[in-house]
C-alpha cells in the first residue's frame, strides 16, 4: 500500500504562490480593523492585504492595493458581504455566500468561500462576468435586488427607531431635571415598603431628608409617625393607594415635619395629590406624591380670620348685617382659593401651567393642558412665543425670557398682572400669576426655558376685596347717625369714637381716643 503524503509536504513555499498565480478563482487576504483595541473593540472594517491575479482581474485592483473593504467597496455593507466576513472571522466557521453585486463599478454575480487563518481572513471568490447569465441567476439577481432594497429600508427604520429612542431619552432626562428643580414636593415611591425612588430638592429641604433615595419612606422621614391627622399616620395612606389604586387629594392638610435633623417638629400645611404608579401592563408598582407647601397662605388666612372676628366683636347690632355680608364674601373668597389650589397629577394633570420652550426664539416644544387652557384657540407647540402670543412682547415677557436664556438666571414672578386676548377676539382679561422662568441646559449650554406658573388671580382679587370691605366698615362706623364708641379694659378706655359720640362728649375725636370714658365725660 502506498503511503499518503500530506499536501503540506507535496508543495514547496513557492508552489503555493504559483498556485495562487495560476488559479482561475480569485483569492484575497484581509485583516480585521477594530474600533479600538482588538481585545475589546468591535470589527468595523477589513484591511485588504493581498489579491491574486484572478482577484486583481475581477476587482480592478493591484496585488497589494491597501485600503479597506468598505473604503474600496462601500456597498459591501448593504450587500451583506461585510457581515459575512465578520461572522466567519468571529466564529471560525467555513461559510459560503452568494450575492449579485451591482455597485462600485462591478456588475457580477459573486460566490464567496472564507475561513479564518490566525489573525487574518482568507477569502476565495468567483464571478460570472465571462459567463452567460442563466434564468435562475437573473431571477436570483432580481430577488437579491429586492432583498437589498428591503435591507436598506430595514436599516433606515432601525436608524429612525434609534433616533427616536435617543430623543425620548433626552426628553426623559430633561423632564427629570425639570422635576428635580420644580417648586413644591415631588416624590416617587416603589414597592409595598414605599422605597424612595426619586425625591426632588423641595422634598429634601422641607422634610429634612438630604439623602432619601433608596430608603423606605419611614426610615427617611421618621416624623411620619404620630401625625396630627390619623389619615396621614405612618404610611397608611400610601398602603391604601398601593393596594387599591385609588387616587387621593387633600387641600391645606396639616402635617408635622422635622425640617432639620434633631430639630423640633413643625406643623405645616400642604395641598397634595397621591396616585398609584403603574407599569406597561397596568400593574401597580408604587406611589407618586405631588405637594405644595401652603403654610404661609393658611397662617395668613387664619390671622385674617382672627382679625375679622375681633372686628365683629367690636361692632354694634346695627352693623352686624354688613359684617355678615363681609363674612360671606370672605368665605366665598376662601372657597375659591381652596378650589384654585387643587393639585392634579404632575404635568398632564397639574393645575399649574407648565410649558417648555427651546432655542433663542423660545419655540414651544411642550405645553400641559393647564397651559393650553389659558390660551384657548391658540396653537402653541411648534411656534415661538412671539408668534403664538404677540401681546407677550408689550408686557415684557419676551424680554424676561431673553434675559433668562442669555444669563441662565432663574426668574421668579409674584402676582404679576398679565393680559391676553381670549377666544374669538374677546377683549383682554387681566390675570395675576406666580411663575418661574428657569433655563435648562444640554452639555452645559442653555438650550431652552421651562415655565411653571400658577394663576393667583382670585387670591389677589379676594385680598383686594377684603381691604375694600375693611374700608367700607370704617366708613360706616364714621358715618353712623348715632353716637358709637368702643371701650377696652376695666378702665373703659376709649378705643374708637365716631363723630356723634365726640360731639356728645364735647371733645374732638383725636382728644378722646386713649382716654378713660369717665374722664372724658363733661364736668
Amino acid at each position: 500500500m502506498t503511503a499518503t503524503v500530506p499536501p503540506a509536504d507535496l508543495f514547496a513555499a513557492e508552489d503555493w504562490l504559483t498556485l495562487l498565480d495560476v488559479s482561475l478563482t480569485a483569492v484575497h487576504l484581509v485583516r480585521p480593523v477594530y474600533a479600538s483595541a482588538p481585545a475589546g473593540g468591535a470589527i468595523v472594517d477589513f484591511a485588504i492585504e493581498y489579491l491574486n491575479p484572478a482577484g486583481q482581474r475581477m476587482t480592478g485592483l493591484v496585488e497589494q492595493p491597501g485600503g479597506t473593504l468598505l473604503g474600496r467597496f462601500p456597498h459591501a455593507f448593504s450587500q451583506g458581504i461585510f457581515e459575512y466576513y465578520r461572522r466567519v472571522f468571529e466564529t471560525g466557521e467555513t461559510l459560503a455566500y452568494e450575492v449579485n453585486y451591482q455597485a462600485d463599478g462591478l456588475d457580477n454575480y459573486f460566490k464567496f468561500s472564507a475561513r479564518r487563518s490566525g489573525e487574518r481572513l482568507l477569502v476565495s471568490f468567483t464571478d460570472t462576468s465571462d459567463q452567460d447569465r442563466s434564468e435562475a441567476e437573473k431571477a436570483l439577481r432580481e430577488s437579491q435586488a429586492r432583498e437589498q432594497q428591503a435591507r436598506a429600508e430595514a436599516e433606515q427604520q432601525r436608524a429612525l427607531a434609534l433616533a427616536a429612542q435617543c430623543d425620548a431619552e433626552a426628553q426623559r432626562l430633561r423632564l427629570h431635571d425639570f422635576m428635580s428643580a420644580a417648586p413644591g414636593v415631588v416624590l416617587s415611591l416603589v414597592g409595598p415598603q414605599h422605597v424612595i425612588e426619586f425625591a426632588n430638592e423641595g422634598f429634601r429641604q422641607q422634610f429634612g431628608a438630604p439623602d432619601p433615595v433608596g430608603k423606605p419612606y419611614l426610615e427617611a422621614v421618621p416624623s411620619a409617625l404620630n401625625q396630627f391627622a390619623p389619615a396621614y399616620e405612618s404610611t397608611a395612606l400610601y398602603d391604601h393607594i398601593y393596594r387599591t389604586g385609588e387616587p387621593y387629594y387633600a387641600a391645606e392638610a396639616p402635617y408635622y415635619v422635622v425640617a432639620t435633623p434633631g430639630g423640633p417638629r413643625e406643623l405645616r400645611y400642604f395641598t397634595f395629590a397621591v396616585q398609584a404608579a403603574r407599569d406597561g401592563t397596568g400593574r401597580i408598582t408604587g406611589v407618586q406624591v405631588y405637594a405644595t407647601n401652603v403654610t404661609t397662605q393658611v397662617v395668613t388666612r387664619q390671622q385674617v380670620e382672627q382679625l375679622n372676628q375681633e372686628l365683629e366683636a367690636r361692632v354694634q347690632k346695627r352693623t352686624r348685617q354688613l359684617e355678615q355680608k363681609q363674612a360671606e364674601a370672605l368665605a366665598a373668597a376662601e372657597r375659591r382659593a381652596q378650589e384654585r389650589e387643587e393639585l392634579y397629577q404632575v404635568l398632564a394633570q397639574t393645575p399649574a401651567a407648565i410649558a417648555i420652550t427651546r432655542g433663542p426664539d423660545h419655540r414651544y416644544v411642550y405645553t400641559n393642558p393647564a397651559s393650553e387652557a389659558l390660551f384657548v384657540g391658540r396653537q402653541l407647540v411648534g411656534r415661538s412665543v412671539a408668534e403664538a402670543l404677540p401681546e407677550a412682547s408689550s408686557q415684557g415677557l419676551l424680554a424676561l425670557l431673553d434675559h433668562v436664556y442669555a444669563t441662565g438666571e432663574t426668574y421668579f414672578g409674584t402676582e404679576l398682572p398679565l393680559a391676553f386676548a381670549g377666544p374669538a377676539d374677546s377683549p383682554p382679561e387681566v390675570r395675576y400669576f406666580n411663575f418661574t422662568y428657569q433655563a435648562y441646559r444640554e452639555k452645559g449650554q442653555v438650550v431652552g426655558i421651562s415655565t411653571f406658573a400658577y394663576d393667583v388671580t382670585e387670591q389677589v382679587l379676594a385680598r383686594q376685596e377684603r381691604e375694600m370691605q375693611r374700608r367700607r366698615l370704617h366708613e360706616v362706623f364714621e358715618q353712623a347717625p348715632i353716637a358709637i364708641c368702643v371701650l377696652a379694659g376695666p378702665a373703659y378706655v376709649l378705643e374708637a369714637v365716631n363723630p356723634p359720640m365726640a360731639e356728645m362728649l364735647g371733645h374732638r375725636v383725636q382728644q378722646l381716643v386713649g382716654r378713660p370714658f369717665f374722664e372724658a365725660l363733661p364736668g
